[in-house]
């Protein structure tokens, strides 16, 4: 007959519990898989399956009692870990859109809005489309697989202890932050100098022939330019959005 002490019982739960909440933290604030469209029980589930299938792979974790001050410590850094991965994720989606929001604006899209369900907000159009293509780039390069590759990584160069994120330090994440502008500037840069050349042949235009009606024809021209410029940039736009990708994963878990 098999028995289980108490000690046995916490040492079960332990070395599932704390990769759980690593995961579910990891999908609820990683872009795609924190989506309104994504239910949160499918979000749930998925985190579950995972754990099943890491957790015999992971390190022992410390058999802490889950009600107890350790197993506080434990669960905010479980929590803190998981969410630092799913937001390095997220800071690429928000400089593309961002880089989205001013090419709209500079083609004279500004005014054209949709209300995203996923942040319940209106966004313009362009940073939308360009936030589409980067979810789908990104499943394309299987980033969705790299991303659990470097969960699963972040539980040897983080793991389940209280001294756990001696490796960490806050300043990296911070640092991360500057992504939205460096690669927002990147990828809107190209367009961005292709409509103002169109505005300034536009303004000496309008020197030369005072009796042309600028704003009826200026409007056209940039929104013209703007979309061959961006079609023209999409080929480019791949191998920018993994390389960005790969580069805040590398930086947050090492």
């Amino acid at each position: 007959m098999f028995t289980f002490s108490e000690v046995d019982i916490q040492h079960w739960l332990s070395g599932f519990v704390w990769p759980f909440v690593r995961v579910l933290a990891l999908f609820t604030a990683a872009p795609v898989f924190s989506h309104t469209a994504f239910p949160k029980r499918a979000r749930i589930g998925l985190a579950l399956l995972i754990t099943f299938v890491v957790a015999p792979l992971l390190p022992v974790a410390p058999p802490q009692a889950l009600f107890s001050p350790e197993g506080l410590i434990l669960l905010i850094q479980q929590l803190l870990v998981g969410a630092g991965l799913g937001f390095a994720m997220k800071l690429v989606f928000a400089a593309i859109e961002g880089a989205g929001t001013l090419v709209g604006f500079q083609m004279g899209l500004g005014f054209a809005t949709f209300i995203d369900p996923q942040h319940n907000q209106q966004t313009p159009i362009v940073g939308s489309f360009l936030g589409v293509l980067a979810s789908l780039v990104f499943f394309s390069l299987d980033g969705h697989l790299i991303l659990l590759s470097s969960l699963v990584e972040s539980f040897t160069l983080a793991p389940i202890a209280t001294n756990g994120l001696q490796q960490f330090h806050p300043q990296v994440l911070v640092s991360l932050g500057e992504i939205i502008f460096s690669l927002g500037l990147h990828i809107s840069l190209p367009m961005v100098g292709a409509i103002m050349i169109a505005n300034i042949a536009l303004g000496l235009l309008s020197r030369a022939a005072p009796q042309l009606n600028i704003f009826a024809v200026g409007f056209p021209v940039t929104l013209m330019i703007g979309f061959w410029s961006l079609w023209m940039s999409l080929p480019f736009l791949g191998g920018i959005i993994e390389a960005a990708f790969k580069r805040n994963l590398l930086e947050f878990i090492r």
